[in-house]
This record gives structure tokens, C-alpha cells and sequence, in this order.
């Protein structure tokens, strides 16, 4: 089954973009197993080993199309996208479908088969990861026998904004190492960037984009680009996600700015029960988390009858 044929049979419901982006990356994904058979022979596992040669060839070729690559050359995305717009949605469906593909070929499928890595702690809790610094091995030194990531296809790094030009040069020098592939950029993995430049920028040092000190192996390395412009967060309040969309774009009205103002809490406004927090230090937040773990457990023993 193509991977076409695939997305249309679990009704995906990807938009445009998203679409794009999940086809090129799974093609890039399944190009790594068609680089394995490379130097296969058919003759004793099948009755035509010249037509299942050709049939293979045709095959790669068509995934080639398909994820945009020349022979040789590994997927360097970077995947674009305001918050909302469907970053994560698609490398969901990513793995979903590398997972198939990887059973049907009855080959193991490990945690470090698709390596999903966040550069901030807690985006890497939400979308079921481990920090990059952590994956990558950016903080310790890597044993001479680490074959962790010998099973490894592809890299998945979120939150990219918070990469500084430190960051992508010690990546590329620790992959290298981490794959044994010391002469290919990035070890020669396929790695899909997801981010958003108009989000946080690094803690420390230059970020990736910046004019005075752009990453040279950032600017020239990547060879796809999409950008999701959905607003699928706002689905049920697509009048939020376009205020939203605006002000990302610098292009916010009064009738933005009022609208947001209607939303302030003041003296004679009450805080709504499910409404969620944004504070500006760890402090506020541990007592607001305190304060609404207390009152879960006081509801909790009031309608319990473990007393």
C-alpha cells in the first residue's frame, strides 16, 4: 500500500500542508529500509529475482519523488507553524505509520527507531519525548560502545526556536558519533525541525536565524521547507484564532485589542473555574497549583467514604 493510499484509508483529515509534510517525511522513512537492501540478493529468496530488481527500483524511485530527495541525500525538514496549526498532528501520524510500515516488514521498532526529542522539558512531556540535550547527548560524554542508535531512521526535534547556533553544531558533532557516521552531516539521519522562529527565542546564545550570527549549517543544510498556516486548536472558536493570527503577524486592529480587554478579570469579575494560568515566575505557580491540589483533595474527602 502507498503511503498515499494509506493516509486516504485512516482518513487522516490533514489539511493541505499537513498532508505535504507527512507524506514527504514518511517517504523519507521508508527510503531508509530501500537503503538497507541496497546490496540484497534476490536470487535465493525468490522465483525472479530480475523483476522483484526492477520492481525495486521503480519503487525507491517513487519514494524519491515523493520525499523530494536525491540518492544519497538525507530529509533536513523544517516543518513551520504557529501554535494550533498541526506540527505535532502530523508527526503523530509520522510514527502511526512507520509503525505499520516497520511491522509489515517484521523489523523491530524501538524508542530510538524515531527518536522524538523537544528542546524544553516540558514540551518534550507533551508530546511524549525526552529533551534533545538528553537524546543527543549534549551534557555527557558518549562511550565508545554506545550502539543506541544503531536502529536509528529518524531524528524529531520540537521547539527548534530554542536551538541556539551552539546547539546545531554540537548536534551535528554528536550524531555523527552517535551513528558512527563521522562523514555525513548530522550522521546522516533524516531529521524533521518543528518550530516557530516567532516563538521564544534560546536562554543562552545566538538563535538559529539571527542577522549577525546566522547558523551557516542551518541556513544551507536544510533542504525542505513547509509551513502550516491552520488554525485547528481554534476550531471552536475560530474568532480567538484569528485575533491570534493577526497579532503573530503584526497585523492586529483596535477591534483586537478590545476584544482581548473584554477578557480582563477586575474586582467585579470573578475567575472562572476551568480557566488556566499564565504566570510570570515559578513561585505564583506553585502556589496556584497548591492551592487548587488542596481543593481537589478537600472535595475529594468530604465525598469519599475511605474515612
Amino acid at each position: 500500500m502507498s503511503i498515499i493510499e494509506w493516509s486516504h484509508r485512516h482518513e487522516l483529515e490533514l489539511d493541505k500542508e499537513q498532508q505535504l509534510a507527512f507524506q514527504i517525511v514518511a517517504a523519507a522513512y521508508v527510503l531508509t529500509y530501500y537503503q538497507d537492501a541496497e546490496g540484497v540478493e534476490f536470487r535465493d529468496s525468490c522465483t525472479n529475482p530480475s523483476q522483484v530488481r526492477r520492481d525495486f527500483i521503480i519503487e525507491r524511485k517513487k519514494l524519491r519523488k515523493l520525499a523530494r530527495l536525491k540518492p544519497d541525500v538525507s530529509l533536513l525538514m523544517f516543518l513551520d507553524g504557529p501554535g494550533g496549526s498541526g506540527k505535532s498532528r502530523v508527526v503523530k501520524e509520522v510514527i502511526k505509520h512507520a509503525k505499520e510500515c516497520t511491522s509489515k516488514l517484521n523489523l523491530t521498532f524501538d524508542t530510538r527507531t524515531i527518536i522524538v526529542s523537544a528542546m524544553s522539558g516540558v514540551a518534550a512531556v507533551s508530546i511524549g519525548g525526552e529533551t534533545t540535550h538528553s537524546v543527543a547527548a549534549f551534557n555527557r560524554a558518549i562511550a565508545s560502545d554506545d550502539v543506541s542508535w544503531a536502529n536509528a531512521r529518524l531524528l524529531i526535534i520540537h521547539e527548534v526556536s530554542l536551538m541556539n547556533t551552539k546547539d546545531i553544531d554540537k548536534l551535528d558533532e554528536n550524531l555523527r558519533t552517535l551513528t558512527r557516521n563521522y562523514s555525513t552531516l548530522f550522521g546522516g539521519l533524516h531529521i524533521l525541525f518543528c518550530g516557530n522562529f516567532r516563538q521564544l527565542e534560546p536562554v543562552t546564545g545566538n538563535p538559529l536565524y539571527s542577522h549577525l550570527h546566522a547558523d551557516k549549517k542551518w541556513v544551507t543544510s536544510i533542504n525542505s521547507y513547509v509551513e502550516l498556516a491552520g488554525l485547528h486548536r481554534f476550531k471552536d472558536d475560530p474568532e480567538w484564532g484569528e485575533i491570534l493570527k493577526r497579532i503573530r503577524n503584526d497585523e492586529y486592529t483596535q477591534h483586537d485589542i478590545d476584544a482581548i480587554n473584554k477578557c480582563v478579570i477586575g474586582p467585579e469579575r470573578s475567575i472562572p473555574e476551568n480557566a488556566a494560568y499564565c504566570v510570570c515566575g515559578n513561585a505564583d505557580r506553585t502556589a496556584i497549583n497548591a492551592g487548587a491540589f488542596s481543593n481537589a483533595l478537600k472535595a475529594h474527602w468530604k465525598t469519599s467514604n475511605a474515612l
